[in-house]
Formats: C-alpha cells, sequence, structure tokens
C-alpha cells in the first residue's frame, strides 16, 4: 500500500493499532480511513458500514498525493449515492439503504480522488462482555450465563452484524438496559466533585455496571437508530 503520511493523526489514538480500516482512492491520490472500537477488516474496501447512521471518515494525501496535495486549503465531498454531511480532512457519510456509494473528493475544486463504499443493514448483534470482580484492577472476558460475584463491573460492546454474519463498521451509540434494574447500578463517571455534591458527566450513556444483588441480571443491547437488540444474562453470586 502506498505510504499515508499523517493519516494516524486523522483518527483516534487506537485506530493506529488494530481498530481502522484503510484504503486507496481510484486514483492513488487519497487514503481513506476509519476507525471503531471493535476488529474489522484491514482494507476500508472490504468493510461494509452500517446504514442509517452517520459515518466519520478520514482522509490524506498517499505518496503518489502528496506533492499534489500535501497544501490543501479546502476539502470537498459529494456524491450522488449517499447523504454527505460535512466536508474537510474529516466528513461523514450516511447512505439509509442497502447498497454503495461512490464519494468524490476535491482539493481546493481540483478532483483529487473517488472511492467507493458499501452499505448494509444490521440484522444481528454480537455482544462483546468484561468483567472486573471486586478490588481487581483487570479485565476478563465475559460469556454469557458466567456467574460473577457482587460487586463486580461488567462493561459492554455491542457488534452489529449483518445477515450473513459479518461485522458492520458503525459509530452508532449502543444503549444498554438491565432488568431487574435493582441488582445492579450504572456507572456515571463524575465530572468533578464539589462541597455541595459531585456533578455527572453530562450526556453519558451508561456502558458498564456493578452488579449488587444475587440472582440473574438480565441484560439488553440496542442500537439507537435500529430495531435491533441482543439479550445476555449474567448470574450474580455471594
Amino acid at each position: 500500500m502506498s505510504r499515508i503520511p499523517g493519516l494516524c493523526l486523522l483518527v483516534p489514538l487506537s485506530a493506529c493499532n488494530f481498530d481502522a480500516a484503510t484504503g486507496v482512492g481510484e486514483l492513488g491520490n487519497l487514503a481513506y480511513v476509519v476507525s471503531t472500537d471493535f476488529d474489522i477488516e484491514e482494507s476500508i474496501l472490504d468493510v461494509r458500514f452500517a446504514t442509517r447512521h452517520a459515518h466519520t471518515v478520514g482522509v490524506a494525501p498517499t505518496e503518489q498525493g502528496s506533492e499534489r496535495f500535501d497544501d490543501v486549503e479546502e476539502w470537498r465531498h459529494r456524491s450522488d449515492d449517499a447523504d454527505v454531511l460535512s466536508d474537510g480532512v474529516l466528513f461523514d457519510i450516511r447512505r439509509d439503504l442497502p447498497g454503495s456509494a461512490t464519494v468524490q473528493t476535491l482539493a481546493d475544486g481540483e478532483d483529487a480522488d473517488r472511492i467507493m463504499f458499501t452499505f448494509d443493514d444490521p440484522a444481528s448483534m454480537e455482544v462483546v462482555a468484561w468483567a472486573r470482580y471486586p478490588w481487581t484492577e483487570d479485565w476478563r472476558p465475559l460469556l454469557a450465563d458466567t456467574p460473577v460475584p457482587l460487586g463486580t463491573q461488567i462493561a459492554f460492546l455491542g457488534v452489529p452484524l449483518a445477515s450473513d454474519g459479518e461485522r458492520l463498521f458503525t459509530e452508532e451509540p449502543v444503549l444498554v438496559d438491565a432488568a431487574p434494574t435493582e441488582r445492579v447500578v450504572p456507572d456515571v463517571p463524575v465530572d468533578d466533585v464539589w462541597e455541595n455534591g459531585p456533578r455527572n458527566f453530562r450526556g453519558y450513556e451508561a456502558v458498564t455496571f456493578y452488579v449488587i444483588e444475587e440472582g440473574p441480571v438480565v441484560f439488553s443491547l440496542s442500537l439507537a437508530e435500529h430495531e435491533l437488540a441482543q439479550e445476555f444474562v449474567v448470574g450474580v453470586q455471594n
């Protein structure tokens, strides 16, 4: 693959390790990248994007394109097959139906490159769960129906799957509910602690929970913009 200078600066640090997919456009001038919290295909050309949600894509010149496009003042992106919601070195794209979408990138008005993305509907969800036992620091993988001790902290990650079982790329938030509610306490990060009380971090949706009562707990994970949910049962023992 062509050299992609500075591409890791466009995406979260974790994406420079394992959780990124990159690919070079048809003209070989630009590289495109997406990052996520779970493992996906290494090539963005092999990745399928989940429908009905905006996805952030980064763009940077390859070695071939660096001489012409290293000092671009304005990046613009357009597509006849999907909604391009923003411009720049990071742009958002959304398509509501399965299929493909070709994105053309303009650098200061010049045709710089183009790439085709594939979209598919989520049909099911893979649940990845981890447990941290009381007064320990290490997290361990957790399988459904596995008993854990009281006070355990459980973390969840939902991975959308296509109808053929392949993972779909998405940044769509996963919502987690628990029943019965009295057996868990959602973990809410504290932004600051004042004398008149702590202040919770605003806009946070809990994806980790502490189990505080014996008995089974049914966690339900759902995607915010799809009618899709997956249950995960945890046994709690003293």
